[in-house]
């Protein structure tokens, strides 16, 4: 019966034990004094393109993992810890998932900003050198946005920089925090006010329109999201252009597209981030849901309500039965989305596939979101049986590819 217990606790891990093994900004700092200045900044080319940020990669070879990066290493494709401009380390993880998305871990385990696709990106506003901006799509590369920062500081223009969907503020405190709801907002970006430093514009949906908004770097609101696009207007007195005086005036004349020179399809994009942050959403959700079953589990064991007999027998059928299931499921939806496409085979198993031009984008993105709903379980239950002593064989379905 303890033993019970103590598989039930195993699985509390998030919510118990693993507090007292949170590490601090020190102990990042202690990594660092451990790797060369070379080879931190090879490190940081690996976790993305253009990262001048000193990073070291955590892995299973990475000596004194506690309990929470051992969790992120079994759950991303690659875990980082990194340095701001300045070289004080950030009080965050930096992860990266199969897919190339990446986002932001805190040093407590929870996610701040689920992995999205694009950049992130470390730029000061003044003398705050711990803003990130996740999911940046309108650079090249991460060095890229910090140049467009550079040349825009130099020459104290009233401009707009980058186009992302979240920012991490703090990010070199323990105050760390994202600073609005994955789901209030579809993007963000920064606007020079012309004196080294920015507000926010944020885009959401209003109605069936995408509509642009401002708030200060406090999340206050400047201006309500009902405008297409902003510009700057001045003051008599502000001769140097310091933007201390000026003030954003909204417009329906505008297009923001134009204002962010951003080459892409930017209505298309919008549609394509809302879906992402969506099904971000609903993973975030499931690994709650999969919190609160392990809680409601060891609530009703010590209450008494546990069933009776062989428990330990029936979980250890139990676990690979449902990893089975669920991988049959992807399986199923891994067939689906390819249908009309192609599968690649290795060994004679399933490695990836195309859902091909026959697919319409609606079908394929739901398709996808169920595709990754299997995946998501069947990685959370062979971990869940990993931490009991259960080897459940890894499925080719568990992290299976399909590009549109």
């Amino acid at each position: 019966m303890g033993k019970i217990l103590l598989s039930i606790l195993t699985v509390l891990f998030p919510t118990i034990a693993v507090f007292c093994q949170q590490r601090s900004a020190k102990d990042i700092e202690k990594m660092f004094k451990k790797v060369s200045q070379l080879e931190a900044l090879l490190n940081a080319g690996s976790f993305q393109e253009g990262n001048f940020l000193k990073t070291i990669v955590l892995s299973e070879r990475t000596t004194d993992l506690n309990a929470i990066e051992r969790e992120l290493i079994d759950t991303y494709a690659q875990v980082a810890v990194m340095c701001n401009i300045k070289g004080k380390p950030f009080c965050c993880y930096f992860v990266k998932d199969d897919e190339n998305k990446r986002g932001i871990v805190g040093l407590d385990g929870k996610v701040m900003v689920p992995p999205l696709s694009g950049y992130i990106c470390n730029i000061p506003n003044g003398n705050n050198f711990g803003l990130l901006l996740v999911g940046e799509l309108s650079s090249t590369t991460s060095s890229d946005l910090f140049q467009k920062w550079g040349d825009l500081i130099k020459s104290r223009d009233n401009n707009i920089l980058g186009l992302f969907s979240a920012i991490v503020v703090d990010a070199d405190k323990p105050t760390i925090h994202s600073l609005f709801p994955l789901d209030k907002y579809i993007f963000l970006s920064l606007g020079s006010k012309g004196n080294g430093k920015f507000d926010i514009f944020t885009l959401k949906v209003v109605g069936d329109e995408a509509l642009w908004g401002i708030v200060d770097m406090k999340g206050k609101e400047i201006l309500p999201n009902k405008y297409t696009g902003f510009y700057r207007k001045g003051h008599l007195l502000d001769g140097n252009n310091t933007g201390l005086w000026g003030k954003w005036v909204g417009s329906t004349e505008m297009d923001m597209s134009e204002a962010l020179n951003y080459g892409k399809d930017l209505k298309a994009d919008t549609q394509r981030r809302r879906n992402e942050l969506a099904s971000a959403l609903n993973s975030v959700g499931e690994s709650m849901i999969g919190a609160a079953e392990s809680i409601e589990a060891a609530q009703d064991y010590l209450s008494g309500n546990a069933a009776s007999g062989d428990s330990e027998t029936t979980v250890s059928g139990d676990l690979p039965t449902r990893y089975s299931k669920w991988a049959g499921l992807a399986e199923r939806h891994y067939n689906s989305l390819t249908n009309l496409g192609s599968k690649a085979k290795k060994g004679g198993k399933d490695v990836g596939g195309s859902a091909g031009q026959g697919m319409s984008s609606s079908n394929y993105t739901q398709m996808k979101k169920s595709l990754r709903e299997a995946q998501s379980e069947m990685k959370r239950i062979r971990q869940k049986a990993r931490k009991q002593g259960i080897n459940i064989p890894k499925s080719e379905y568990e992290d299976i590819q399909v590009k549109y």
